[in-house]
């Protein structure tokens, strides 16, 4: 498998240690192949501060921008802890998140800047160093994946449904119906971006934003979020709130059908609490939680196991984290490298 990973890394400008921070996870970038990865710091930028498409290297919005050399999204709004984080990981999701149904329809050069497709995102945080091949390893292993190779295709030539045959093609021109005859070509009248649906070809609603079904045309449902399809929600298990068991935000992993749901259903996410109980809440009971265990650095790395792709670096008052996370790349290059 040929997984692609977006990784979205919680980050601010203050305190000063935070940037340093930043640049050991440069540093990472450089030293270990990301070919795979599209890797963005997210940050809150205030409105005051607000200049739009000045330095932005994504689609227009008035809420996220994108600067591809500061390897940053920006976020309207004040750093704050709650609801600061999760609005930040909820709208930096959102920017980069492209349904099938939009790509289709929608795929611009603007969005291939972006990095395009995805399969995963893990999200997390600056005191984290994370062996990318690791996670890639893990997420391309048959534990997370239900439905084998017929599941879909990402090559850039179509989705495959699960008897194999074409769903849609990526080329631009048309969606295909199950027996490979054109639907329509990807003109304006195809989709809507009205935030209430996707249109049918005869007009009726295709597909409802309400969280509760994608319609198929028929009526029956086209996609389900828990069914045969690619999915996880995985991280290291926090202690369990109001029963609630949820991932850890210093690292957490979702798929494409989990993004999805988070997305559908953003208006039912708790805002007075923090983001990991808070995205934990919404998911876990739709589907479940996969631990993935992880390495707190303390200096030695010696009691690290050869699987682990996480290293959680946070010291106390972050004396020595950047120590910790430059101590924990350079563990992770040198197991590479051997």
């Amino acid at each position: 498998m040929t997984s692609r990973i977006l990784v979205l890394v919680i980050a601010s400008d203050s305190p000063a240690h935070y940037v340093e921070m930043q640049a050991v996870w440069r540093e990472s970038v450089k030293r270990q192949c990301v070919n795979r990865f599209d890797i963005w710091f997210v940050k809150a930028k205030p409105e005051r501060l607000w200049i739009g498409d000045i330095v932005n290297d994504g689609p227009l919005s008035d809420i996220v921008e994108f600067d591809r050399e500061a390897m940053t999204i920006f976020v309207k709004g004040e750093e704050t802890y709650i609801p600061g984080i999760l609005n930040k990981t909820i709208e930096a999701i959102r920017a980069c998140h492209l349904t099938a149904d939009i790509r289709a329809c929608h795929l611009t050069a603007d969005m291939g800047a972006l990095g395009g497709l995805f399969d995963y995102i893990w999200r997390t945080n600056l005191s984290s160093v994370l062996d990318f091949q690791g996670l890639l390893d893990y997420v391309d292993s048959s534990s997370l994946r239900s439905c084998g190779e017929s599941r879909c295709s990402y090559d850039g030539e179509s989705l495959r449904s699960y008897d194999g045959e074409s769903l849609r093609s990526y080329d631009g021109e048309s969606l295909r119906s199950y027996d490979g005859e054109s639907l329509r070509s990807c003109g304006e009248s195809r989709c809507s971006y009205d935030g209430e649906s996707l249109r049918s070809y005869d007009g009726e609603s295709l597909r409802s934003y309400d969280g509760e079904s994608l319609r198929s045309y028929d009526g029956e449902s086209l996609r389900s979020y828990d069914g045969e399809s690619l999915r996880s929600y995985a991280g290291y298990i926090g202690t369990s709130v109001d029963g609630y068991n949820f991932a850890s935000g210093a690292g957490f992993l979702m798929s494409q059908n989990v993004v999805d749901y988070l997305i559908d259903n953003e208006r039912l996410l708790m805002r007075d609490v923090i983001d990991d109980v808070a995205i934990g809440k919404l998911l876990e009971p739709r589907f479940g939680l996969v631990h993935i265990d992880r390495c707190w650095v303390d200096g030695s790395l010696i009691n690290c196991s050869s699987n682990i792709f996480h290293f959680r670096c946070e010291t106390y008052k972050h004396e020595r984290t950047i120590e910790f996370m430059n101590c924990a790349l350079n563990y992770i290059c040198e197991r590479r490298s051997k």
